[in-house]
């Protein structure tokens, strides 16, 4: 692992892992706490049930979820899918499960390494709005798009409705505004008007909750991408470090010419394009500037990841730090009209405004027994009733889990269905692949004592080879290979016996 950061060479990444313990140990990670992913569970003999009957006796409190961030930067190179393969099949030997990358809790957030540079900050918002709408179709991974349950409040679109809604002196405001920003004179002028970040020092504030961050580049050295939905497939990973890789090299490239800057044409996730315009979009821009073998695994994403997810609703939406049922606004209030530094006046959001659909462990505590079951297990929309009198009697509750799409159900069902055949596929490789081995094995024992032609069995006189008395076989007979129980091949096994 390297130990040298290059700028847009390595990368660092933040897996939110929230089916595992806190204790979960992963080389080159270290273990954060993230209230958004915790979910509350009982354990006995290091053994953790999501629900446990509450007048059982002998029962420990845990914690199910846990963040993990890289503490070394990450090269990125031809071995980074074989880096990401033996990460991911940690963290799934530790109990993660492929189906919670439907869930709207937890998300995969990678940070590329990058200079602070005022035409750069402007060349990646210029290419952030252009593939807007085609991150936000990777951001699924081939399932839906976890913002359409929680308004994207993590990681909103940098675009129109996107930025999170907050207090200014002059009133209620997006926390930026993209055309301010690219007018920005020089850099302490774009870091004022950019969530007024000069006096908001805080590790949590509204500017950061953006599907392209370039808060942390001031303060660690870094670009971060939030859009993406937890995943199992390390080669659907790869291929995405190696467009964000793309990203950033395009902007340093742009920002280091002697031409005049020029917005490119903005793609909004607000303006609903079809699937097959997003897609040309990304190959009208990365056609031979990246592999053609990770431009087809994200051709690959983008049509598996239903278009209807990434739908979100036209509207403005408060940041979640604003509005918390437990501890209300703690965002403060931005660009006071006193400030002596620069004379910003941002523009007032008279539209409606909506408060955002959310969840953390810290709100779970104002719940009933009835909203905590709900809101703790992975919620489908199949499940959530629909009767009036059910909506009046959960209250809020009712309206923070249930979306406003009505294609959104069936599409859930579509994507778990999808994640079933992926999980049988991966299941028949690694059939295939012991096999193999097997049969490699058995090749090269019997190239000891002759040539093997086909997948062989022998029959030997004397004692195993491989022991020091070892004679040859006196007998070698073809055998086809033994068939593989049902269980290999399904989820269950077969009812008949």
């Amino acid at each position: 692992m390297s130990s040298v950061f290059e700028t847009g060479k390595t990368i660092g990444l933040e897996l939110e892992a929230p089916d595992i313990r806190e204790f979960c140990n992963l080389s080159g990670f270290n273990r954060a706490h993230d209230a958004s992913i915790i979910t509350p569970a009982k354990g006995k003999d290091k053994i953790v049930w999501e629900k446990v009957p509450a007048n059982l006796l002998g029962f420990e409190k845990y914690s199910l979820g846990t963040e993990l961030v890289s503490t070394m930067p990450i090269p990125i190179n031809d071995d980074l899918e074989n880096y990401l393969k033996a990460q991911l099949s940690t963290l799934f030997a530790y109990g993660q499960r492929e189906e919670t990358s439907l869930s709207n809790r937890a998300g995969i957030h990678v940070h590329i390494t990058a200079p602070v540079n005022l035409r750069l900050f402007k060349e990646i918002l210029s290419l952030g709005c252009h593939l807007e709408d085609v991150f936000f179709l990777l951001g699924g991974f081939g399932n839906a798009h976890r913002g359409i349950l929680n308004d994207s409040i993590y990681a909103r679109p940098i675009t129109k409705f996107g930025p999170p809604i907050i207090n200014s002196d002059y009133g209620h405001a997006k926390v930026f505004e993209i055309d301010d920003l690219l007018e920005s004179k020089d850099i302490d002028e774009f870091i004022y008007r950019y969530g007024n970040s000069n006096r908001f020092r805080d590790r949590y504030v509204p500017v950061r909750y953006t599907w392209l961050n370039l808060l942390p580049i001031v303060r660690q050295g870094s670009l971060e991408f939030r859009v993406f939905n937890i995943t199992q497939n390390p080669i659907y990973l790869s291929s995405v470090v190696f467009l964000v890789k793309w990203f950033l090299e395009k902007c340093i490239e742009k920002s280091y010419n002697n031409e005049k800057f020029d917005k490119l044409k903005e793609n909004s996730v607000f303006d609903y394009r079809d699937k097959e315009d997003i897609i040309k979009t990304l190959v009208d821009n990365v056609e031979g500037e990246i592999e053609d073998k990770h431009l087809r695994v994200l051709i690959d994403i983008m049509e598996k990841t239903p278009i209807e997810s990434i739908r979100l609703k036209r509207v403005f939406v408060y940041s979640h730090l604003m509005v918390h049922p437990t501890r209300g606004n703690s965002t403060g209030t931005f660009w006071h009209n006193r400030d002596e530094l620069y004379s910003y006046k941002p523009k007032i959001i008279e539209d409606k405004i909506l408060k955002p659909k959310f969840s953390d462990s810290h709100q779970a505590k104002s719940f009933t027994k009835t909203q905590k079951k709900n809101f703790f297990s992975n919620i489908k929309p199949k499940n959530i009733p629909k009767s009036k009198a059910k909506k009046k009697a959960e209250g809020d509750f009712y309206d923070f889990i249930t979306s406003s799409e009505d294609e959104v159900p069936q599409l859930y069902e579509d994507a778990l269905e999808r994640s079933r055949i992926r999980r049988r596929e991966q299941v028949q490789e690694t059939v295939d692949s012991a096999r193999r081995r097997t049969e490699e094995r058995l090749a090269e024992s019997l190239r000891e004592y002759g040539t093997a032609t086909s997948f062989t069995a022998t029959t030997y006189s004397g004692s195993t080879i491989g022991s020091s008395n070892s004679s040859p076989p006196t007998e070698i007979r073809n055998v086809s290979p033994p068939e593989m129980p049902s269980y290999y091949y399904s989820e269950e096994p077969d009812d008949e016996e």
